[in-house]
């Protein structure tokens, strides 16, 4: 019988050179076949060259609830961690957004508009009271005339500091 290699026995187990390495470092005879399987059978699988999901619709999943659904019906652990690199890959993707400014986190929003709203009603409330004494005594023409001007200019201001609302932390 020729000599056994470490590339006969990692096939014999399905394993790679590595794991053959590491089984040996933790103190696994691996020329014994009985004690090898015992060592290998008790390893989290990984996932094998070519694998693919069984199911379409776990491979068609896309958003997080797509996901997270094919993943508790996933029947293989091959199919949960494709799924896994699926997620991480998302994650990888949205943090990348998130740094070029292209998502911005639904908190910063909600704080950046509550200030939008803020300005909104504090102009609305100068409107009030600054354009009745520029008002009385004019007619309908010349009162609509100052109010559009009123109007257009606050709305230009508005828009102003609305498209510099999330630059600021861009060039940061």
């Amino acid at each position: 019988m020729p000599k056994r290699t470490y590339k006969d026995i990692g096939k014999l187990h399905g394993v790679t050179r590595g794991q053959l390495d590491a089984a040996k470092s933790a103190g696994v005879n691996i020329w014994n076949d009985e004690e090898a399987s015992k060592h290998f059978a008790g390893l989290r699988p990984r996932i094998q060259p070519g694998a693919t999901m069984a199911d379409e619709q776990s491979a068609a999943a896309q958003s997080l609830e797509e996901i997270e659904e094919a993943i508790r019906k996933a029947k293989d652990i091959d199919t949960v961690k494709i799924l896994k690199e699926k997620v991480l890959a998302l994650k990888g993707i949205v943090a990348v957004q998130q740094e070029t400014r292209e998502l911005v986190p639904s908190g910063e929003v909600r704080e950046a508009m509550t200030a939008v709203y803020s300005v909104v009603r504090a102009e609305m409330l100068k409107l009030t009271s600054d354009l009745p004494p520029q008002l009385s005594g004019l007619g309908e023409a010349k009162i609509q005339s100052i109010l559009r001007s009123s109007i257009v200019e606050i709305l230009g201001r508005l828009a102003d500091s609305q498209s510099t609302l999330f630059l600021n932390e861009q060039s940061g």
